[in-house]
């Protein structure tokens, strides 16, 4: 009897062993289930100010559903449901939008506002809010891909400034650099940050991208990115957007996505952004400007 219970008891443990591992196995698999629900990214809230056609409304939900994913599952970024997008065919409604969100404040030039949504700025993304101006001339209704390139490249606006914080919704005059750092770093990122997860996305390849930034780069960039801090001199340089852009992809050939990241995240903390450069970026901006000439 004896030695039937020595031989019992071993394999009543495995048992044992084997129901107190099934259980943690299935405890585990919940916890997980649960952690990938909470961790599931949630889109920005679309606000369609006039009643559109089911297609467009699936086009920009899925654009942004997309722009959403990539941006989580690539980089870690994310934006809540808090965070709003405005879309409208009427420059006119879509500044009444703009007055309602942040509650009844109007721009100071409320006609001006209206011409720049029709005439020059097919979206304008701020601190947890974009406006899209589908009324704009400057919109691009007749191509997929460009809109993909649109919502791509301002739903990264809207993470620089998440990242940042609400200190960058602060106005800035042109002629200066503004709290989010410099312009041609803001809109060069954008842009190719929006290309680098359309391709992800399967809409459209980088090389063919890259070697025409490279060629406009070389054959007409400014005598220093310094002309392009400011939005002034922006403005004023042909290509500046494809110069800018350029400079990002050389900047992340040596720190990696992350850097990018890296640094704004940095211009929550301070307001020295030369210093968050040197820090994220491991270069100086007089030495990067020196070796991209």
């Amino acid at each position: 009897m004896q030695n039937i219970r020595k031989w019992l008891l071993p394999k009543s443990e495995q048992i044992h062993q084997r129901i107190v591992a099934c259980c943690l196995v299935t405890l585990l698999a919940g916890i997980t289930m649960v952690l990938a629900a909470q961790s599931v990214t949630a889109a920005p809230t679309l606000v369609f100010v006039e009643p559109t056609s089911a297609n467009e409304r699936h086009l920009f939900t899925d654009i942004v559903e997309k722009a959403s994913r990539s941006f989580k599952n690539r980089l870690g970024l994310d934006l809540g449901q808090e965070t709003k997008i405005y879309i409208s065919s009427s420059p006119q409604n879509l500044v009444d939008a703009y007055a309602k969100h942040y509650r009844g404040k109007r721009p100071s030039n409320k006609a001006e506002k209206v011409r720049r949504y029709r005439e020059f700025s097919s979206a304008e993304a701020k601190y947890r809010v974009l406006f899209i101006s589908l009324g704009s001339k400057r919109f691009p209704s007749n191509s997929r891909n460009r809109k993909v390139n649109l919502v791509f490249h301002e739903f990264f606006h809207l993470l620089q400034y998440e990242l940042i914080g609400r200190k960058s919704d602060k106005c800035c005059r042109s002629d200066r650099v503004p709290v989010v750092g410099p312009v041609w770093l803001m809109e060069g990122s954008a842009e190719y940050m929006a290309r680098v997860m359309m391709q992800a996305e399967g809409y459209e390849g980088m090389s063919g991208y890259l070697g025409h930034i490279e060629r406009n780069f070389r054959a007409n960039s400014p005598d220093s990115l310094q002309l392009l801090e400011t939005r002034h001199g922006m403005d004023q340089v042909e290509g500046s957007y494809d110069h800018s852009a350029y400079a990002v992809h050389a900047l992340v050939q040596g720190g990696g996505y992350n850097s990018i990241q890296k640094f704004y995240s940095s211009l929550r903390k301070t307001t020295n952004w030369k210093r968050a450069f040197e820090r994220s970026f491991g270069i100086t901006v007089d030495d990067f400007y020196h070796t991209l000439n």
